[in-house]
């Protein structure tokens, strides 16, 4: 859950995703977070005093365990594409974060992926 103050717009919500713009006078430097978590993800642009600026959340939709890459990667790019161009443009550095101990295999010389990824709580064995 987000707290708002009241200098930010009213948040368009549905059940996936949850947008809010929070209102600066003038954009710097700008600084953006995503988070990918077991359910969802967040991308929040903050400014150089640590005011949130934007705070974007989306969830995976239905069944993402059947392509974990191709979920991220679509999440990933719906975020950015929700928080203002305005302040994409400020963006001058980017920090990322994940569930913890989860993996996925890349081809070193291409990046592709080379096996599904693993997630922490994924059961595996007999």
């Amino acid at each position: 859950s987000v707290s708002l103050s009241p200098a930010c717009k009213a948040p368009a919500a549905t059940q996936d995703r949850h947008i809010v713009v929070m209102h600066a006078s003038k954009h710097g430097d700008c600084y953006l977070g995503m988070d990918f978590g077991t359910s969802g993800a967040r991308a929040t642009v903050i400014d150089g005093n640590g005011q949130v600026l934007a705070d974007v959340k989306k969830g995976y939709g239905q069944q993402p365990e059947k392509d974990w890459a191709q979920s991220w990667e679509t999440t990933l790019f719906s975020l950015i594409q929700e928080i203002p161009a305005d302040l994409r443009s400020h963006v001058t550095g980017l920090a990322f974060d994940g569930t913890s101990a989860t993996a996925m295999l890349l081809d070193q010389a291409s990046g592709a992926q080379l096996a599904p990824p693993r997630l922490y709580n994924e059961a595996m064995g007999p």
